[in-house]
């Protein structure tokens, strides 16, 4: 009897030597991350191209997780973590459009006698890139498995600078007088005939957008108190991102007739305007 219990005693400190433990508790993460890749405006036109831009998004974090870690002959190794994120960072969004030559009318316009016509644009260049810069503020909630770790939520993009520019614009304007049935072409100062080298910049009317979150990688610990996490991201834009008004393309001053100027190529569509992003991000975390 006696010499089972020794070998009962034997068997189970023998097995309590090899036993994984495990064990609870909460962390706290706050982080430094810059990511980039595509990062553009997606609309749609009636008559021209619009190409993909590059960007990036770059801020600080935060990071509650509720952690299941697994403590073995090696060390610590976390096993299966839940959590959410949260933060703040600048993100940065570029498009460009070029319209195909066209014609665009612009109405019941008012020259300086006051006399009403209508304002043909015909269009033989015409490119126009645009720029937004956003505060971006992620709700994300994120799970780890061993050393990978997956995230989704949304994110609100809260415009700071939006603005286009065109450069060495190309274009002929002609007034017709319907009152009179009568075609005015050659008067450049009153802003009719042929136009080059001209330059336009505006600013665009965008309003909060709500993003559509995702992102996964691997994460790496670098100490027992720092972390670096590697990954892929995507943002898709779920809300109109351009709240400007329908507009005519070409605003014409009567006072200055000269010196018109346009409206963004957005004003031309009627589609929603969405924020779209995808790319490779890095975040370095400090546990606390």
């Amino acid at each position: 009897m006696k010499q089972m219990k020794k070998i009962i005693i034997i068997i189970l400190i023998t097995a309590a030597g090899s036993l994984q433990v495990w064990s609870q508790e909460n962390i706290n993460e706050f982080s430094i991350h810059g990511g980039g890749g595509i990062s553009t405006l997606i609309y749609q036109l009636s008559s021209g191209d619009r190409n993909i831009g590059l960007g990036g998004d770059i801020g600080l974090g935060y990071s509650f997780i509720r952690s299941r870690e697994q403590i073995t002959s090696t060390g610590r190794i976390y096993r299966k973590n839940w959590g959410f994120h949260t933060g703040l960072s600048i993100g940065m969004y570029h498009s460009k459009a070029k319209l195909n030559q066209q014609k665009l009318v612009t109405e019941d316009q008012c020259d300086y006698d006051g006399d009403l016509f209508d304002l043909i644009t015909s269009f033989t260049k015409y490119v126009e890139t645009q720029s937004v810069l956003t505060l971006n503020i992620p709700v994300m909630a994120q799970f780890h498995y061993r050393q990978f770790y997956v995230s989704g939520g949304f994110k609100m993009a809260i415009p700071l600078n939006t603005k286009f520019s065109a450069k060495d614009v190309a274009l002929t304007n002609e007034a017709y007088y319907y009152r009179y049935k009568n075609w005015a072409k050659t008067q450049e100062f009153a802003g009719y005939g042929p136009f080059r080298n001209k330059d336009y910049k505006g600013e665009l009317d965008f309003g909060t957008s709500v993003l559509l979150a995702l992102e996964g990688g691997t994460k790496w610990r670098l100490s027992s108190k720092l972390s670096l996490y590697t990954g892929f991201y995507f943002d898709y834009g779920l809300s109109n991102a351009y709240k400007g008004s329908p507009k005519w393309f070409i605003k014409y001053d009567q006072y200055d007739p000269e010196y018109f100027s346009t409206n963004s190529v957005l004003s031309l569509t009627a589609d929603p305007v969405r924020l779209i992003s995808a790319g490779i991000t890095m975040r370095l975390a400090l546990e606390k």
